[in-house]
């Protein structure tokens, strides 16, 4: 292909200009890229997630009807991870929160049906399924736990948090899933016949699940896996393309704001353009008696005040092996997408489904975050019954 000539503009000072712009473009893709590897260099929370820390209630937000919170730990001393119930971090190395219906007096639930481990993804943590862990804690058909990664929620934020890519939060979630495994074992109504987890993961988080199923030194114990609008596996270098594309101050804004990760969600505007639809109301003022209706305001305090960039870099490009993933859960990979995802858009869904050869739901009149936005009870009615027909 031919290289675009400036020679066919006759007029030499339009020739200028468009080379100087030409140039500027260039400089100011460069200066980008650098500055991407500026959060890498930090150790303490960045300028924007500093003032979000002070105002969110993650960690504070009263948890839904009949869940309760435990920790996944991992010893010091090298020994089996498992469940505690305390937030005493000296004897650990780190600690998994776990928000969990399983051991409260509630309906009882039946050990022949697979438990769900539910993963978030950037700018998350395990409140991103409040609603879908209320509704299944109401029902007590099975145990559900919903995990935050370390420096998210309530799990430990190591001096490191800012240089953990998807290699460091899979032995997080590996972490989780061996305690709860142990956990569930060791109940009284255990038997040897006790099905896997389902693994579930949305976003990063998905992309996440699609990196751990598919690495062998982790030994993948799981009876399927479940994608909501995921990283796809080729890459998520498409995503942040279409990021640029809706929110053109997206490049500008992070370096003006200090190289910082946090800057595309410091406002609530921000963050229903990437994560909902437009009909989501904005403000708790915008909520006109909707039952059960939650306000992008509202998520946006109970957001996970801060991320790093390492995580989202590290599955920029290929991460996952799609033959090892569908072989670790025996061919059980399902997509649940949203039609109005400005990120992971229903394009790139469909070739996602494509290299995983699967059936596809799709939530309509949905945004990115399937799990909070008006239409959450329908992602909820597209996994009981994906869960079903695989007899789990």
């Amino acid at each position: 292909m031919n290289s675009f000539n400036l020679s066919f503009f006759p007029s030499p000072p339009l020739r200028t200009v468009l080379t100087v712009c030409a140039a500027s473009y260039a400089a100011f893709q460069v200066v980008t890229i650098l500055a991407s590897l500026v959060p890498l260099m930090r150790t303490n929370p960045s300028p924007v997630a500093r003032r979000l820390i002070k105002t969110s209630k993650v960690k504070t937000k009263p948890l839904p009807r009949g869940v309760r919170r435990i920790y996944a730990g991992k010893p010091l001393n090298g020994q089996d991870c498992r469940i505690i119930e305390d937030d005493d971090e000296s004897k650990w190395e780190y600690k998994i929160e776990i928000l969990t219906n399983a051991g409260n007096n509630g309906p009882q639930n039946s050990p022949h049906l697979a438990p769900l481990v539910l993963l978030h993804g950037g700018m998350g943590s395990a409140r991103c399924y409040d609603r879908w862990m209320e509704y299944l804690a109401a029902q007590g058909a099975r145990e559900v736990f919903s995990i935050s990664l370390r420096g998210h929620g309530n799990s430990t934020r190591p001096p490191y948090f800012t240089h953990l890519g998807k290699g460091a939060f899979a032995e997080d979630l590996h972490t989780a899933l061996v305690a709860i495994s142990h956990y569930l074992n060791a109940s009284p109504d255990s038997t040897s016949e006790r099905p896997h987890p389902v693994l579930i993961g949305h976003s990063a988080g998905g992309g996440l699940s699609q990196y751990y199923c598919s690495s062998p030194s982790f030994n993948p114990r799981l009876s399927a896996l479940i994608l909501i609008a995921p990283f796809p596996p080729s890459g998520g270098a498409p995503t942040f393309r279409n990021w640029v594309a809706f929110d053109r101050w997206f490049s500008l804004r992070f370096i003006w704001e200090g190289c910082d990760p946090m800057s595309a969600f410091g406002r609530p505007d921000l963050v229903k353009r990437a994560f909902f639809h437009d009909r989501k109301p904005l403000t708790r003022d915008d909520v006109h008696g909707e039952k059960g209706e939650e306000s992008v305001q509202e998520f946006f305090e109970q957001m996970n005040p801060e991320e790093n960039g390492a995580w989202s870099m590290s599955m920029m490009f290929k991460f996952a092996d799609v033959a090892r993933v569908k072989a670790s859960v025996h061919d059980k990979v399902h997509l649940i997408t949203a039609s109005h995802d400005r990120l992971m858009t229903p394009d790139i869904m469909s070739r996602v489904q494509k290299m995983y050869e699967c059936e596809m739901d799709v939530v309509h009149d949905s945004g990115h975050h399937i799990m909070f936005d008006t239409h959450w009870e329908d992602g909820l009615r597209f996994l009981e019954a994906r869960l079903t027909k695989w007899g789990l």
